[in-house]
């Protein structure tokens, strides 16, 4: 019942989802977007602590997708707690402050995007002498970590210290032609801690 509901709140909430101008159109008139962001205002209107979107942006377009994924920060900062469950996982990497990752029912990893992603803690090198490269890092006492990656080096360095790398391979005659961060995808995460396969 809308009875409950304290004056304005549906015009508040039509506002927050970008339906203010729209509240008087006929339902049937909405985009499959509209449609999905009105949805989500319905539930707001009783002010829950949690919100769950189930897979919001499913069935929708290019623009719809795009409003539904930009409501997602907002709901945030209204104060909403927002649970998102999607198998899209570049659009859950754009909005989450934190993921969990379930394999089989069960929660195989968790915490915030930039820790799952390891940003800022992985760099890409690559140089003509790779087994030569290796062998340098692995006399790093800092370099916590490298492994040969579709050929490339990842290496468990700060990025901070790429440049202070930089200098000791190139004493120890290592010269690199490309040092850069390496970027992780949310996806790639998924796939290796779960042993699921990119389905072509």
């Amino acid at each position: 019942m809308l009875r409950d509901i304290p004056p304005g709140r549906i015009d508040e909430m039509l506002e927050l989802v970008g339906l203010r101008e729209r509240g008087r159109d006929a339902y049937k008139h909405f985009s499959l977007g509209m449609k999905q962001r009105l949805g989500i205002a319905s539930t707001l209107l009783r002010n829950p602590d949690l919100v769950i979107l189930d897979e919001p942006t499913n069935g929708l377009d290019p623009a719809g997708t795009r409003e539904v994924r930009e409501l997602i920060p907002r709901l945030a900062e209204q104060g909403h707690a927002i649970f998102l469950c999607s198998h899209l996982l570049h659009e859950v990497q754009a909005v989450s402050d934190r993921v969990a990752i379930v394999k089989k029912g069960r929660v195989v990893s968790q915490g915030t995007v930039e820790e799952l992603l390891g940003r800022g803690q992985y760099l890409r090198l690559r140089a003509d002498d790779m087994p030569g490269l290796l062998r340098a890092l692995d006399a790093v006492p800092w370099v916590t970590g490298a492994e040969a990656v579709d050929g490339y080096v990842r290496a468990a360095v700060p990025v901070a210290r790429a440049a202070e790398l930089n200098g000791i391979l190139a004493q120890r005659q290592i010269l690199l032609s490309e040092l850069s961060p390496w970027e992780t995808e949310l996806e790639d995460v998924f796939l290796e801690l779960t042993g699921a396969e990119a389905v072509a």
